[in-house]
């Protein structure tokens, strides 16, 4: 499934201004493309952005990434991380630093890191360890278009509140009457700009959309991915907002039981088992 842009959006992607992908993370993603990249090179290259190096490090040394002792160096985490967990962090420390400090954002950013990180350990746990780094990238990604609109109308800030209040999922159609698009749409168009796995772009674009699991001869890992965003952020609305069974989850509940193969007594344990194990890293922090 493509990212289908209406010609109305096209339209409004002549107004909204979506970042592009900084030029430290274009070379650094290049190099790692190459068919035998030199990761001496990588590392010099994240070490030229003092505050990319420095975040990477700090990510690289996080308990999400489950490493025993520290690294004490960028070259070694390089080296040790691999080729697509470099990526990974290196796109995800950039996304943030690509907007401007914004309060109204805070929430947000907290949530969708929260959210990346049980996407990567309820992927290792329904059996997907493959999809590990793909599910963390998916969550820190899949409210992209958020800021990006709040960027181009401040007045955005407003419509925030009232989606956090009343669910993303149920007031897609009042965005995209008063900004001509949602978040949706926006985010897919920068994940596509910052050339992610296309399976990403159409998460992103269809996160809200429960039918995607009707859908005959749907790509099988974009229902994984699909299914392990919609457990993750059940699992977000329960720690935050004190309940999970918010409408969307509702819609979405029969397809991503089927996808991850789950019943009521397995889904409980999983849930469990996955807060368990954040905890238990943000205890080691």
């Amino acid at each position: 499934m493509a990212t289908k842009v209406s010609a109305l959006e096209k339209e409004l992607l002549k107004k909204v201004v979506i970042p592009p992908r900084p030029d430290i993370v274009n070379k650094v993603t290049d190099e790692l493309k190459q068919e035998d990249p030199d990761l001496d090179k990588v590392a010099k290259l994240i070490t030229s952005d003092v505050s990319l190096a420095a975040s990477m490090l700090k990510i690289a040394n996080s308990p999400v990434f489950k490493r025993s002792k520290p690294f004490t160096s960028l070259d070694q985490a390089v080296k040790v991380l691999g080729i697509t967990r470099v990526e990974v962090i290196v796109n995800s420390v950039a996304l943030k630093g690509t907007f401007p400090d914004a309060d109204i954002l805070d929430p947000l950013w907290r949530k969708s890191a929260y959210v990346a990180d049980m996407n990567g350990i309820l992927a290792e746990k329904t059996g997907n360890p493959a999809l590990v780094d793909p599910a963390y990238m998916l969550g820190l990604f899949h409210m992209s278009g958020v800021p990006v609109l709040l960027q181009n109308y401040p007045n955005y800030a407003k419509f925030i509140k009232e989606a956090d209040e009343y669910g993303w999922g149920e007031v897609l159609g009042k965005e995209k009457v008063n900004f001509g698009a949602n978040h949706t749409v926006i985010g897919a168009l920068l994940a596509k700009r910052w050339q992610l796995p296309s399976a990403l772009v159409v998460v992103i674009q269809h996160q809200h959309n429960p039918l995607l699991f009707e859908k005959a001869n749907m790509n099988k890992l974009v229902l994984i991915l699909l299914s392990l965003l919609k457990l993750s952020r059940n699992i977000m609305h329960q720690k935050y907002m004190g309940s999970g069974e918010n409408a969307e989850w509702a819609k979405s509940f029969e397809g991503v039981m089927r996808v991850l193969n789950l019943d009521a007594a397995s889904l409980t344990s999983l849930k469990k088992d996955a807060q368990d194990e954040h905890n238990a890293r943000l205890a080691e922090q």
